[in-house]
């Protein structure tokens, strides 16, 4: 069996959708799942164990671009790959209309989506030839489950394991033997200025626990703000654009 799962972004999401490959891959063992990904994520879903080939797409560039021809021509490539190879089945997860011009050009013998009441965006009802509800109040990774269980007709509890564990390649477990044992790690900025403590705050916060900590981070406007805060912490390490891989193991 081959699968096809379209779940373009973001990091949160993407990781609520494991538990997808998880189900597959346990009610059918042999079974190979590719992705559909935005290209800034597509790391993290190249060191997943278990998905064999990671598609990408760039529409956030292209959208910015969109006149120039390199951006003609990486959508037309992109659609050429997915042209290229055929699927049993097709998941679109993503929901919206992004997401239903890929599921139309991608080839496959069943294409599974979310119903009317369920769809954010109406073009991708008309994308899928097979459609599901799910019960909004439950958890986000359940309610991804629960559309490949409908289409299985599996209405047993399923068994989540204990998670997975990214690939790391040579280098990332080189820089993993380099790094300290610090106990704490600090994600101290967000793209989001509601979601940030001031420097003082987290100055005021973190000394009521044990230094060194790692502060992680990934703009240089981020790793500015870690470097300010760090400054009071002796000891502790700014890791700037950290992979996926080490992180988790971090």
């Amino acid at each position: 069996m081959n699968f096809l799962i379209i779940k373009t972004s973001s990091i949160g999401d993407i990781i609520h959708t494991f538990p997808v490959v998880e189900y597959l891959k346990t009610r059918f063992p042999g079974c190979s799942c590719d992705w559909i990904v935005e290209e800034e994520y597509a790391p993290l879903l190249k060191a997943h164990p278990n998905v064999n080939e990671v598609l990408t797409i760039a529409t956030r560039k292209w959208r910015r671009s969109w006149f120039q021809k390199n951006s003609y021509t990486e959508l037309r490539q992109a659609m050429t790959r997915l042209k290229n190879k055929s699927y049993d089945v097709i998941f679109d997860l993503q929901g919206n209309t992004k997401s239903a011009v890929l599921t139309y050009f991608a080839k496959g013998k069943q294409k599974v989506g979310y119903g009317w009441k369920s769809t954010s965006e109406w073009p991708h009802y008309l994308a899928t030839d097979v459609k599901f509800n799910v019960n909004e109040a439950l958890p986000i990774q359940m309610r991804y489950l629960s559309m490949i269980q409908q289409f299985y007709n599996d209405t047993a509890p399923f068994e989540f394991g204990k998670g997975i564990e990214l690939l790391l390649s040579s280098e990332e477990e080189k820089r993993l033997h380099e790094l300290n044992s610090s106990k704490i790690m600090v994600a101290c900025s967000s793209k989001w200025s509601n979601k940030c403590l001031t420097i003082q705050q987290w100055v005021a916060l973190l000394k009521q626990y044990p230094s060194p900590f790692y502060f992680v981070c990934g703009t240089n406007r981020e790793k500015e703000m870690a470097e300010e805060i760090a400054a009071h912490f002796p000891g502790s390490k700014v890791l700037q654009n950290l992979s996926f891989p080490l992180w988790q193991r971090l």
